[in-house]
């Protein structure tokens, strides 16, 4: 769900997307960003942890070691409910490296799966 493809002004850049209902676009967004602004590769973004709110239920569903406890309880004491929901969303993702062309596949460790290519 919710593929993805990223371009620059030299052509394709990454492609990412994934299953899991109102989730999807928090892992989706979560992804891209962790490649985009905090130079993590392809697997490393994947496999980050990940936080989602949708607006109802108001509560902000943190995976394990999703975010720190003093993020948590700076949250709370501003309002925020905050749920431990076990993992979610399944992202897979390809990013093109600039220098070389190659393309690399991430896979999500929070299901199976696998990147081949040729």
């Amino acid at each position: 769900m919710t593929p993805t493809i990223i371009t620059n002004d030299n052509g394709f850049l990454m492609a990412i997307g994934s299953p899991g209902g109102p989730r999807i676009i928090s892992t989706v967004l979560q992804v891209i960003l962790n490649v985009l602004e905090f130079g993590m590769n392809i697997q490393e973004a994947v496999s980050a942890p990940r936080v989602h709110h949708q607006w109802m239920p108001d509560q902000l569903f943190v995976e394990p070691w999703g975010i720190s406890p003093d993020a948590a309880s700076s949250l709370q004491q501003m309002g925020h409910s905050i749920q431990c929901s076990g993992y979610f969303g399944d992202a897979l993702g390809v990013v093109k490296d600039p220098a070389t062309g190659l393309l690399y596949g991430g896979i999500d460790p929070r299901q199976d799966g696998y990147a081949a290519g040729r």
